[in-house]
Order: structure tokens, then C-alpha cells, then sequence
């Protein structure tokens, strides 16, 4: 009784929850152009560190990625980039004028700091989009966040003189982030959703190309 009862609720449960999941489509896209930053916060730093450490993930993923400097400078001779966003350009344009296969946008939503007596904590909040160039199409999309928290509870023996300390130490902490870390670590968090490139998959497949790229 107590069996053919469990088989019916069994059988009422939602389809779903017995689903599999979706299988990772493999990206065929070799070639990716990193923008600029879309940043909404007011930090003038966060953006550029994003944007300096994005580059070796992706290698990491198995794509190839436009150098961005270089690709600006195409665009600007191109007459495509006269001090606008380049959010702007259709995809297309980089595909044409650069060879890009792909092109990610990132938006920094936020880079709060958050002030305390005894440590400071720095949320970072981003999106990242890859786009097809050729049909305009998103081909992934994620977002990440991280909270690091910096702990400044060191004793000296002197209870007033460690609040004082704690709570300078706390708002120089606060005050002079560490952008190039934090953005590493966001971007290494985000990418990992990311399917393996075309060229990740060759080095896999051809150990001599793999222990090459171990190596490095």
C-alpha cells in the first residue's frame, strides 16, 4: 500500500524536476574583442582594471583575444569611433574592420565599499555579454559578484590604541583598493560558465599542443 502510494506521488511530481540539464553548446568562435567597460559606478579605476585582467581567462577558455588598444585605433581610422560609445557600433562593424568573430560587453554595476571600526568590505558586481558578430546574436551571458572582506584585528596590547589603528587601517583599506586583484578574481568567476573555445578544444585534443600551453 505504502509502495503503490509513493508511486503515485512520484508521479505527480512536476516534469521538470526530473529534466536533465541542458547541454553546453561548444562556442565556434575563435577571435574575441574586449570593449571598454560600460561603467556605472564612480570609480575610475574598477573599470580599467577589469578590462586589464579579462584578457587571460579568456586565453584560458580557449578563445584568442583582440589586443584592445590597437583595435580602438583601427576603429577611430575607420571612422567608426569619434569619441562615442562603442556600445554603439553595430557587431558587425568589429567583424568587418577587425576580424573579430565575437565581441563582449561588460557593465560594472557596482563597486561599493562598505566602512566598519574593525574592517572594510568591497562588493563588486558586473555583466558580461558575448556577442556573434556576424549575426548579431548572444552567444553567453553571466554576471559576477565578489565581497572581500579586509580584516584589521592585529593586536598591539593597547585596547585604544588598536581602535585607532583598526579604524585608520579600515578607511586606508577602504580608500586604496586593490582593483587589479578583485577584478581578476570577478572575472575569473564569471568566465567559468563559459563554454571552451574552438582553440581550447585543439590544445585538449593535441597533447603535444596542450603540454606547450601547461608550460606556459
Amino acid at each position: 500500500m505504502r509502495a503503490s502510494v509513493l508511486c503515485a506521488a512520484l508521479a505527480l511530481l512536476p516534469s521538470c524536476a526530473m529534466s536533465k540539464p541542458e547541454p553546453v553548446v561548444p562556442l565556434d568562435q575563435r577571435s574575441i574583442l574586449v570593449l571598454p567597460v560600460i561603467n556605472e559606478t564612480t570609480s575610475a579605476e574598477a573599470p580599467e582594471a577589469v578590462l586589464c585582467t579579462i584578457g587571460n581567462p579568456l586565453i584560458q577558455r580557449g578563445f584568442y583575444v583582440l589586443p584592445v588598444i590597437p583595435s580602438i585605433e583601427v576603429l577611430r581610422a575607420e571612422g567608426l569611433y569619434e569619441g562615442g560609445q562603442l556600445a554603439d557600433i553595430p557587431p558587425a562593424s568589429f567583424g568587418e574592420h577587425l576580424g573579430a568573430d565575437a565581441v563582449m560587453y561588460i557593465t560594472l554595476h557596482s563597486w561599493d565599499t562598505s566602512y566598519a571600526v574593525l574592517a572594510s568590505s568591497v562588493s563588486v558586481a558586473m555583466t558580461y555579454r558575448l556577442v556573434d558578430t556576424a549575426t548579431g546574436a548572444t552567444l553567453w551571458e553571466d554576471s559576477g559578484v565578489r565581497v572581500v572582506n579586509s580584516d584589521t584585528s592585529q593586536s598591539s596590547g593597547n585596547a585604544l590604541a588598536d581602535l585607532i589603528a583598526m579604524a585608520v587601517s579600515a578607511a586606508v583599506t577602504a580608500a586604496v583598493q586593490e582593483y587589479v586583484p578583485l577584478a581578476r578574481q570577478a572575472n575569473v568567476q564569471a568566465l567559468r560558465s563559459l563554454p571552451i573555445g574552438p582553440i581550447g578544444r585543439e590544445a585538449a585534443a593535441d597533447p603535444i599542443s596542450k603540454s606547450s600551453v601547461d608550460d606556459e
